[in-house]
């Protein structure tokens, strides 16, 4: 086991988690009847919208088993309200205590505080501020005039900090959180550089010290920046969280073995005419974008965008990343463009899920008792899965993007625990755009309408 000794809020949030984060699930105790809440970020239509959708005790394996169960009707989302969040809102997380709600803005790099009702799940704007501006050059030292695009935010276990990725500035922001309403403070806010494809960032829920910060491997900005030709990324950087908010360099960053020929590493080097490409037509560096750990091993996953694949990282003293394996998501044969998206994992333990943007499908990667990842089944959509969420009780999936008619499209997914099988229940119609589903379970039983 790697070092658990943090101290002061850190020792408090670890021995909460020893119970929480790093605990053993049963399936059917994590399978009771809780009520939830789905938020989804429209990001064209400036607008989140919440649905309420209770889990059920047994899963059907097919949507005709869910009919003549009766349950269809039980996961169908029934809408509560939309709720205007104007700049557009990219990412949301929630705070441990499901309490209040933040939202990154793509179009005016604001963070937004919205309080949540406890009954019915309703958001109020309660804070806005704006994010640190990035400055002239980018992380490279070149003049840049792209916009930041914070991408992806989260909150540590103690809901005292917020952390926001930013895509095309290759940075970190820490926000701390007003103690008595949650709201996110602008005062005091701590910038950290990283690379251009920064696009998450998550604290380690078992100790709240273990900061981590993948980056793909796309060029930077992707003609958003004038300096699209700088190979960024494709490393996971490492922090640690301090009682006070500070991240400080941890371990050296992480850069994942390449799929094809490559360079590497030549983080800031130049793409030219002459530079390698993997089967996909993209740089053969994986390119880390999301991840989840385990909820029992000492172990992270992330879903590589240009690798379409997961790899399995073992968390080592100090934070340190030593590779398991990496799993393709798409068929071996697959050359068609395709990237990988966001990624889930089951409150079991056994099974991650990652959505493939172009191959649109849904990946089930098996997950053994050490930890290491192998290939499972998937499941298709009619559209481009951009937007993934597992429900707390790992009963039910939602995947939602873009279908060739232009339309925007969420599938509903119920999950079997023991081999990872998705099956398609429903297809609706969503707004413009779903970047972001977050399930939220409220204390309730049952929601208020």
């Amino acid at each position: 086991d790697r070092d658990r000794a943090p101290t002061g809020m850190h020792r408090a949030a670890a021995s909460l988690s020893s119970t929480i984060a790093r605990a053993s699930v049963s399936w059917p105790a994590m399978a009771s009847r809780s009520a939830h809440v789905l938020y989804t970020s429209l990001l064209d239509d400036a607008v989140i919208t919440v649905d309420h959708c209770p889990a059920f005790t047994s899963p059907p394996r097919t949507s005709d088993d869910a009919a003549s169960a009766g349950v269809m009707g039980d996961v169908a989302l029934a809408p509560h309200s939309r709720v205007s969040c104007s700049g557009g809102a990219m990412w949301l997380a929630a705070n441990g205590a499901k309490t209040v709600l933040y939202a990154c803005t793509l179009k005016s790099s604001e963070l937004v505080s919205f309080s949540i009702d406890q009954a019915t799940g309703g958001l109020v704007e309660i804070g806005r501020i704006k994010y640190p501006d990035p400055g002239p050059t980018d992380v490279h030292g070149d003049p840049w005039t792209g916009p930041p695009c914070p991408c992806y935010i989260s909150t540590d276990l103690t809901g005292a900090y917020v952390f926001t990725s930013f895509y095309t500035a290759g940075m970190v922001t820490v926000h701390r959180t007003d103690p008595a309403s949650g709201t996110a403070v602008e005062d005091g806010a701590m910038v950290y550089p990283t690379s251009h494809g920064s696009h998450s960032v998550q604290v380690d829920p078992a100790n709240n010290t273990d900061c981590y910060v993948p980056c793909v491997a796309a060029w930077a900005g992707e003609g958003a920046d004038p300096n699209n030709t700088v190979l960024a990324g494709n490393r996971i950087f490492h922090f640690t969280l301090d009682d006070s908010g500070v991240l400080t360099p941890g371990a050296e960053p992480v850069v994942p073995p390449p799929t094809g020929p490559t360079q590497e590493p030549r983080f800031g080097g130049r793409w030219d005419a002459s530079s390698q490409t993997n089967r996909f037509g993209t740089r053969p560096e994986i390119g880390p974008r999301h991840l989840v750990f385990h909820p029992t091993l000492q172990t992270l996953y992330t879903s590589n965008e240009q690798g379409n694949s997961v790899s399995g990282y073992s968390i080592k003293d100090g934070g340190v990343l030593e590779a398991l394996g990496t799993v393709s998501t798409v068929p071996d044969d697959y050359t068609e463009k395709s990237h990988t998206s966001e990624i889930r994992m089951h409150p079991n333990g056994k099974w991650v899920f990652c959505t493939n943007r172009g191959h649109d499908s849904v990946a089930s990667i098996a997950i053994d008792p050490t930890g290491q990842p192998s290939a499972g089944s998937r499941a298709s959509t009619s559209h481009t899965p951009q937007a993934l969420e597992l429900d707390s009780s790992g009963t039910i999936l939602y995947a939602a993007g873009a279908a060739k008619d232009g339309e925007f499209i969420m599938t509903t997914f119920t999950v079997d625990s023991t081999d990872g099988v998705l099956t398609k229940i429903s297809e609706t119609k969503v707004g413009k755009n779903p970047i972001r589903l977050l399930a939220v379970n409220l204390p309730s039983s049952a929601l208020v309408p």
